[in-house]
């Protein structure tokens, strides 16, 4: 993952198009790695602790409503 942001940034200062960065599945490795890892994740937490899970809903809701906030600004 760090290496897909590290290469995201270093071509966005080298003023490719940001097309190719949105595009490029190098540079959009790191979206889905986040995924893969939340899906390793999400079952460890839910089976393990159960106290974590009223946190990761009201984050997910959080995250939901900045994202609707987002498209709306």
């Amino acid at each position: 993952m760090v290496a897909s942001a590290a290469l995201t940034f270093v071509l966005l200062h080298q003023g490719v198009s940001v097309s190719r960065l949105y595009y490029g599945t190098d540079t959009r490795t790191q979206e889905l790695m986040a995924g893969a890892l939340l899906a390793v994740i999400a079952p460890a937490i839910s089976r393990h602790a159960r106290a974590w899970r009223w946190p990761v809903t009201v984050l997910g809701g959080l995250g939901a409503l900045f994202l609707l906030w987002a498209l709306t600004a």
